[in-house]
């Protein structure tokens, strides 16, 4: 019974959206390609399962991106158009709006490269 409640479904699941293989004495930390995979993960174990396999780091895993803040103004018609097209992407006006700016940059920076 016990092995029921805790290897259940959703917890085998959950250890295999990880790609974690038992090993020796337990599991093996696994390897992670976000800070918010690795968030999930150790919201959900307990790192003094995992002491054996602990190393200390001096650097910084994950940097934050550096990034700026840009503003501009537009008018009602040009915002209600924005936010209408972002409703029909699903897509809060920003990242529409980051999309776009982003893909129009990589764009002129290869016109440049030719």
């Amino acid at each position: 019974m016990i092995y029921s409640l805790v290897w259940n479904k959703k917890n085998l699941e959950h250890i295999a959206s990880h790609d974690v293989r038992p090993m020796g004495k337990g599991m093996k930390i696994p390897e992670f390609k976000t800070i918010e995979e690795m968030a999930t993960f150790w919201d959900s174990h307990d790192i003094t399962d995992f002491e054996d396999q602990l190393i200390e780091v001096r650097e910084p895993i994950f940097e934050k991106m550096k990034s700026r803040i840009i503003s501009f103004m537009l008018d009602s018609e040009q915002y209600d158009k924005l936010k209408k097209i972002a409703d029909q992407k699903k897509l809060n006006t920003i990242s529409l709006v980051n999309q776009w700016v982003t893909k129009q940059i990589e764009d002129e920076s290869n016109q440049h490269l030719r």
